[in-house]
C-alpha cells in the first residue's frame, strides 16, 4: 500500500512528465527542430561575448 507521501509525488512526476510530452510536441507545431534550437543559443552566445568585450574595450 502506497501512502500518501508516495501518491502525491508520483502525481507531480505524472504531471511534469506530461508537461515535459506537451512541450516536446509544441517543437513540431512551430517547427523548430533541436538543432536550430541549439544554433540560435549557440549565436546567441557568442554575440553576448562580442556585446561584452565590445563594452569592455569601450
Amino acid at each position: 500500500m502506497k501512502n500518501s507521501k508516495d501518491s502525491k509525488i508520483d502525481a507531480t512526476y505524472q504531471k511534469n512528465k506530461k508537461k515535459i510530452n506537451d512541450s516536446g510536441n509544441c517543437h513540431t507545431d512551430n517547427k523548430v527542430s533541436n538543432d536550430e534550437t541549439r544554433s540560435l543559443n549557440e549565436n546567441s552566445y557568442i554575440l553576448e561575448q562580442v556585446l561584452s568585450d565590445m563594452a569592455w574595450y569601450g
